[in-house]
């Protein structure tokens, strides 16, 4: 009998120089209390502290529950997406569940509720309420502006909300779909927002109202860059990424305005940072591209633009 085809959900789980987070984070993880078989998948992509001793301590104390792939040679600087693809290709349940080595989940039927929720509407994306926890450990919603509905939000409201639409650490989606991305996800600038678009195409995504996760503010150990070390050459290399990677999705469920108004919010977010970083020139060139694509995403960008003759 394949065992493997007992398992409902595979939790993948991604770290990097995290040692003190990721106990808590597997902690949280394997407190899980669901109606199902679940495993969790931890892919280290080659630390240098001691993340892949703690990670395999928990690999020896939970066999058939926690599998560790950890990397001696770091697969991000081969390719941003190189350490997830690998984490997710390894996932066997029908749902793959994501968390970051240094976010932790604190409701204990987070995963049950996930997966009733996931497969009564029908979807193949779900996520959830969460908080963000700053470094002295006091929390704030997530959101700063709250979905109206439960239960289904639109691919639109997916879209228009950038990258910030899903908490990473609250998403469910189904293995089909991280499993069988298209070619130009390689590519694309992030990884995090086109999953959740993708997840979302065919019906929206499942949402759930309770805060089940925890998202760590400027914890240190990330991949991501300071925006502040952004040169001139990167930002726009990452602009045109984002208008190729965005051009490439227009599909006929998606509503070609959605787009556009994804490739202005993107653009106008790099021509602020730009401006912070005194590349006026490049801020006014972004702003304008900007404009062309959807005019008024907000009064920030309008007044942005109405001054990017000045920017000089």
């Amino acid at each position: 009998m394949n065992r493997d085809s007992d398992i409902k959900v595979s939790v993948c789980i991604n770290t990097y120089n995290q040692e003190r987070y990721i106990d808590k984070t597997l902690s949280s993880v394997l407190d899980q209390k669901a109606n199902f078989k679940y495993e969790v998948i931890v892919h280290d992509d080659a630390s240098t502290d001691e993340t892949q001793s703690i990670v395999s301590r928990y690999a020896d104390k939970y066999p058939g529950v926690v599998r560790c792939i950890l990397q001696s040679e770091n697969q991000f600087k081969v390719n941003a997406h190189k350490p997830f693809r690998i984490c997710w290709d390894s996932a066997k349940g029908d749902y793959v569940a994501l968390c970051e080595g240094d976010d932790y989940w604190v409701d204990e039927y987070k995963l049950q509720k996930q997966y009733d929720l996931i497969r009564e509407t029908g979807a193949n994306i779900c996520f959830t309420n969460a908080y963000k926890e700053n470094p002295d450990g006091t929390r704030m919603p997530f959101f700063s502006k709250e979905y109206k509905n439960s239960d289904i939000v639109a691919l639109e409201d997916i879209i228009r909300r950038g990258g910030g639409a899903m908490p990473t650490a609250s998403i469910m989606v189904s293995r089909t779909i991280i499993q069988n991305l298209p070619d130009w996800f390689d590519h694309a600038p992030v990884g995090d927002f086109f999953i959740q678009v993708l997840g979302s195409i065919r019906c929206g995504a499942a949402y759930l109202r309770d805060s089940t996760v925890v998202y760590r503010v400027f914890s240190g150990g990330a991949w991501s860059d300071s925006r502040s070390n952004y040169s001139d050459e990167y930002i726009r290399n990452l602009a045109h990424r984002y208008v190729s990677t965005f051009s490439r999705m227009k599909v006929r469920e998606i509503d070609p305005l959605d787009l556009n108004f994804a490739i202005s919010q993107e653009l106008f977010h790099l021509a602020v940072i730009s401006y912070k970083n005194g590349y006026k020139k490049l801020a006014s060139e972004l702003v304008k591209q900007s404009w062309m694509y959807y005019k008024a995403i907000s009064f920030k960008q309008f007044l942005m633009y109405l001054l990017s003759p000045a920017l000089k």
